[in-house]
């Protein structure tokens, strides 16, 4: 009787390896195809990545940025933090500058082994110093809005004029930050302030790349 529940078993297992071989080996011919998709996408990607780094005549070699992909955002806390999937292990340093293809996304500001929070550039702790034609400036933000002030220097600037990142702290020079949109004085009538369209679209981001202090 035992030999007889033996064989009953072995069947059993038989019959279900030869039933379950197709499943497997489409499951594994979906994964080489799903590995082969997400290289394509990450090769586009950091396509995008190397274009922005060639415009802002930054260094793409000597591993002096790091490609990662947006793994968590809080609705409560959408305009002004993301977290990424890279951090300690992957040498992510507290207030490096964080791009995408399209400029500043943000600051590093906090970091743990595998992943790191990015204080968006609409955080209302955001203080960047940035340069506007021949004029230098703070960038702020306010209720998610960009503003650009304490402006010195020849103070020419108008609406449609760009921001870049100064050079003058640790973050790299010459990262696209925003575009003048609106032009006002503050409430003293002392000196002007600057809105400004982001130049990345904060709604929407799926990767970036963590760039090194000065690899310019």
């Amino acid at each position: 009787m035992k030999n007889k529940y033996t064989e009953m078993i072995l069947i059993i297992l038989l019959l279900s390896l030869i039933l379950t071989k197709d499943v497997v080996l489409s499951l594994a011919d979906k994964t080489e195809i799903i590995n082969e998709v997400y290289n394509l996408n990450l090769e586009n990607v950091l396509s995008d990545y190397q274009a922005l780094l060639k415009a802002n005549n930054l260094k793409t070699v000597n591993n002096n940025y790091i490609l990662s992909k947006v793994s968590y955002r809080n609705i409560n806390d959408f305009w002004q933090y993301i977290t990424i999937n890279k951090g300690t292990k992957d040498n992510v340093l507290k207030k490096r500058a964080v791009v995408n293809n399209m400029g500043l996304v943000g600051i590093i500001d906090k970091v743990d082994n595998y992943s790191s929070r990015v204080m968006l550039i609409t955080n209302s702790k955001i203080n960047i110093s940035v340069k506007i034609n021949n004029s230098y400036g703070i960038l702020t933000a306010k209720n998610n809005t960009l503003y650009l002030e304490n402006v010195i220097g020849d103070v020419n600037v108008k609406i449609g004029d760009k921001v870049y990142t100064s050079g003058l702290t640790e973050i790299p020079e010459n990262i696209l930050v925003g575009t003048i949109k609106e032009i006002n004085q503050d409430d003293l009538g002392l000196q002007k302030i600057f809105k400004l369209t982001p130049a990345v679209t904060l709604k929407n981001i799926d990767y970036v790349a963590i760039l090194e202090s000065g690899s310019r």
